[in-house]
């Protein structure tokens, strides 16, 4: 064989040889589907179990919906919060929070009070009941006391007919107790028609003296 042949020759099988080597490094995997990235990553994808992954939303920017009443579906995207123990009014029904989600409880017409402490139904009885239980709260057993500290002043109620302007009371009677018992009486009408007062500064002070609670 002529010397030009040789060189011919050994440059045919030079280039044979580059393409089978690049045929096995070319990085696609023979038995992988058409259009796949072999240097694809999975680390930035939305979890294909977590809510608003179908859509493609960013729970974590969004956030859940509002609480839903018990019984219902939730419709948001990224699910709905948990209610927190509040309670409140809607029409004539009583909403509270019941394991994460509202119960709705009829309290009757003009059956649900709000107050400072939450909402609650007015519940049955009279006009008459709720003063009697009024009174039970200011009356003479509940300015009791038995050392210095036990007493305190809290205002009454007589801007809407029910009972008086300042009371000298143990602490065991609270203010909010009063106030929700003037927020049923309200809801129920029973200020109607009533008199009211025209109050004078409360006290300054309050001692326990003699074994009952005396404003000075």
């Amino acid at each position: 064989m002529t010397r030009p042949s040789i060189l011919l020759s050994l440059l045919l099988l030079a280039g044979c040889g580059s393409s089978h080597e690049g045929g096995a490094d070319g990085g696609m995997d023979a038995g992988a589907p058409p259009g796949a990235d072999a240097g694809s990553s999975d680390a930035g994808d939305v979890d294909a179990g977590a809510p608003g992954a179908d859509s493609g939303i960013d729970c974590s920017t969004i956030g859940c919906g509002a609480p839903i009443f018990c019984g219902e579906p939730c419709t948001a995207a990224c699910g709905c919060c948990d209610c927190g123990g509040e309670s409140f009014c809607a029409d004539d029904d009583l909403v509270t929070c019941d394991g994460g989600c509202y119960e709705r409880t009829p309290c009757g017409p003009g059956g649900c009070v709000e107050s400072s402490t939450g909402a609650s139904c007015a519940g049955g009885g009279t006009c008459a009941d709720l003063e009697a239980e009024y009174e039970a709260l200011v009356g003479v057993t509940a300015s009791m006391c038995g050392a210095p500290g036990e007493c305190h002043i809290v205002y009454g109620h007589c801007g809407v007919g029910l009972g008086g302007c300042h009371y000298a009371l143990n602490v065991s009677t609270t203010q909010e107790a009063l106030n929700d018992l003037a927020s049923r009486w309200t809801a129920m009408g029973c200020d109607a028609g009533r008199p009211v007062c025209d109050c004078p500064m409360p006290p300054e002070d309050v001692r326990c003296d003699a074994g009952g609670c005396l404003a000075r």
